[in-house]
């Protein structure tokens, strides 16, 4: 790898992003490095309230000195926020026993680790399929 670029913007500078970045200059390419990285900072957008953010990385190849140059282009999107939670499916109990285990409410701008872990707790609860 002959560089690595992440681009940032008013959320997140460059110089912010770079400790999420796995590729690293002059190591060998990994594709495994690339997940890993879009992974980290689809998250680290999410945080902010852009669970929808897409990283799209580009690798650029130079067949002469047999070096990639990796560059990750991020579309944060827009930030989300809950509009209306509709429990639907359960018979056997009431909403607010189901709604108690969820981190998120009604207003409140969505992060990916409180939907990560409303989503969990819910399931552990064993009242839907």
């Amino acid at each position: 790898v002959s560089s690595v670029y992440a681009h940032g913007d008013e959320v997140f500078s460059d110089d912010e992003l770079k400790p999420y970045i796995d590729v690293k200059v002059d190591q060998p390419f990994s594709q495994s490095a690339v997940m890993k990285t879009i992974s980290k900072l689809r998250d680290l957008w999410g945080e902010k309230g852009y669970i929808f953010a897409d990283v799209y990385p580009q690798v650029k190849p130079n067949e002469e000195t047999k070096e990639v140059e990796s560059v990750f282009n991020i579309d944060r999107g827009k930030q989300m926020y809950v509009n209306r939670i509709e429990i639907t499916g359960n018979h056997a109990t009431r909403d607010k026993v189901i709604r108690r285990q969820l981190e998120i409410i009604e207003g409140e701008m969505i992060t990916s680790k409180k939907l990560a872990r409303s989503k969990a707790s819910v399931e552990y609860l064993s009242f839907f399929e």
